[in-house]
């Protein structure tokens, strides 16, 4: 999905999220979720219309922004996100956060926004003005105004689809780019890892979450729904000018955010098997199903990459506002060294790259 400006130049791509997924058969592979880099650069970036100064990010692998140079001193960031598979009564929350989420990981402040929502032919009307006074309450607390948009009601759609696409600005003394991680920059991670997962599957599988959870427990996972943004720490750590790169832990989970942010950078890194933060539910469904735990989508838990000298400051902050946060390990300069280290023994091995997300199986077992 494509956002075109100036002369239509493409400033931004994304491809379709994780547990939103739609199975279907291209040369013979199995395409679910996300594009991976390799259909991206073969079959994407090669078509993206006219060249344009302007456009300071283009359509990068990792970088799920574009930036356009409105002036010597701003920029527009602007990104755009599907939104299908999510319970009605969360859908206005992440039409707005998912694109929100996406620019405030580059440093701006969302101000703008435009949506598409489709409905199923003769849809319930109350429902559909829920979902627009929850999109509502969320623009009011960010201050974001609405644009423009489309909403309609087709009888080939059975469930409702959206696509949003936020705009913010950014002087350039605050731009945050994947790029810019720094050999040396500690990783540091909010909140938990396979969150949205975890999440997620109390609402679309509730009978797997039973075998390994109370009701009770099961409650609580689907309270947090609404911290599935990382819109407030992107925006505490780069208006305090603390963080050198951010991203959101999406679909593919650290597997596939850390080596995004890597690789844009041209580092390694180190990370610590002792330190990642895994809620205990992820930790038994991927023993018990045989899935990588580093793959677990987790929207909601902002990746950063800070300077050694400023992490205490910006763990402080973010707990200031009840924001959990650990240092996990630290981006080297070798960028051949992608190792997992365990503290307790001192052994090392190789990091997975880019596993496949493995929400769409949990949710049809």
């Amino acid at each position: 999905m494509y956002l075109c400006l100036n002369d239509f130049s493409i400033i931004s791509c994304k491809s379709v999220n994780s547990e939103k997924s739609v199975i279907s058969m291209v040369h013979g592979r199995n395409l679910s979720g996300k594009a991976n880099p390799d259909i991206l650069n073969s079959y994407i970036f090669p078509f993206l219309g006219v060249p344009n100064e302007s456009v300071v990010v283009p359509p990068t692998v990792g970088f799920d922004a574009g930036v356009f140079k409105l002036d010597k001193e701003r920029f527009i960031v602007a990104a755009t996100d599907p939104v299908l598979g999510i319970p009605t009564e969360y859908f206005g929350f992440f039409i707005f956060h998912y694109s929100a989420s996406d620019v405030a990981v580059f440093g701006a402040k969302p101000q703008y926004l435009i949506n598409s929502v489709i409905f199923p032919e003769n849809y319930n009307l109350e429902i559909v003005k829920k979902i627009f006074v929850q999109l509502n309450e969320e623009c009011l607390k960010y201050n974001v105004s609405i644009l423009t948009g489309h909403t309609g009601f087709y009888p080939s759609v059975t469930t409702p689809l959206a696509n949003s696409t936020v705009i913010g600005f950014v002087d350039q003394e605050h731009l945050v780019l994947p790029s810019n991680a720094k050999p040396g920059d500690l990783i540091l991670l909010t909140k938990s890892l396979g969150l949205e997962v975890a999440v997620m599957m109390t609402f679309s599988n509730s009978r797997l979450m039973q075998q390994f959870l109370s009701t009770e427990e099961i409650n609580r996972l689907k309270s947090k729904i609404t911290s599935l943004t990382v819109v407030p720490e992107a925006m505490l750590l780069s208006q305090n000018l603390l963080a050198n790169a951010m991203h959101d832990v999406t679909e593919g989970g650290l597997s596939t955010a850390l080596p995004e942010v890597a690789n844009a950078a041209n580092l390694g890194f180190v990370i610590y098997e002792e330190k990642l933060p895994y809620l205990p539910i992820i930790n038994q469904i991927a023993t018990e199903y045989d899935v990588n735990s580093l793959a677990f989508s987790s929207t909601g838990t902002l990746l950063a990459a800070v300077s050694p000298d400023k992490v205490q400051r910006a763990q402080e902050i973010l707990l200031r506002n009840e924001i959990q946060s650990v240092v996990i390990g630290k981006f080297v300069n070798d960028p051949r060294v992608r190792k997992i280290k365990s503290l307790s023994n001192n052994e090392e091995k190789n990091f997975p790259e880019f596993i496949q997300d493995p929400y769409s199986k949990l949710i049809n077992l």
